[in-house]
């Protein structure tokens, strides 16, 4: 991933496409990334899942939905906002015309027959059919997980004594000695643990 961006950005294209460009990097190297693409001088056209570094990046949201494309300005987070204001007014507006619509038709049922009122009859069923009414906001299907209670597990659940990690480094030839990432720890982890693994990558190809 990094060679790829490398020499993507080293090109500098009028148009630079970036599709999901945070995975496989550790965060030293997604902040940097960010830095750059901020002041990088042309278009960039962005597709990612990480919400923080499109708040950053991006200028402009494209959304595609229904084979239409929607142009909003500013960052992911405005266009949540402005986005859910949207939704709420077309609800409204199509709720509006709902109760519109049946008060002329219930006009319409009630004096069909009535010869005296024909005319008034026949104007609301042009009106009910000139109506454009305004689709009704649906909701998007999500997918839900479920995590069934396993009960209250043994404390601690893993047990970790002087676990060392690391890699071959073949650099050395003759001691070929090992780049450790992380070396002699000590960890007990129950259920309310949190934990993060942070740092450098530091994995190589030989």
């Amino acid at each position: 991933m990094r060679v790829s961006i490398a020499s993507a950005l080293f090109i500098e294209p009028d148009l630079l496409m970036l599709d999901e460009p945070t995975n496989h990097l550790d965060l030293e190297a997604v902040l940097w990334l960010q830095e750059y693409l901020k002041s990088y001088p042309k278009t960039i056209l962005l597709v990612s899942h990480d919400r923080a570094f499109l708040n950053e990046v991006c200028s402009d949201i494209v959304l595609f939905k229904k084979q239409k494309l929607i142009y909003y300005k500013g960052d992911y987070d405005n266009f949540e906002g402005t986005r859910r204001e949207e939704l709420t007014a077309q609800h409204r507006q199509h709720e509006a015309q709902m109760v519109k619509v049946k008060h002329m038709q219930d006009f319409v049922d009630k004096f069909r027959y009535n010869a005296k009122r024909a005319s008034l009859v026949q104007s609301r069923i042009k009106a009910i059919e000139r109506e454009e009414v305004v689709e009704d906001v649906t909701e998007e299907k999500e997918f839900n997980f479920s995590f069934y209670d396993s009960g209250q597990l043994g404390s601690p659940i893993i047990q970790i004594e002087g676990v060392s990690f690391g890699f071959t480094n073949c650099d050395d030839q003759q001691n070929k000695s090992i780049d450790y990432l992380f070396k002699d720890v000590h960890r007990n982890i129950d259920q309310k643990s949190r934990v993060a693994l942070v740092g450098p990558s530091k994995c190589r190809l030989y």
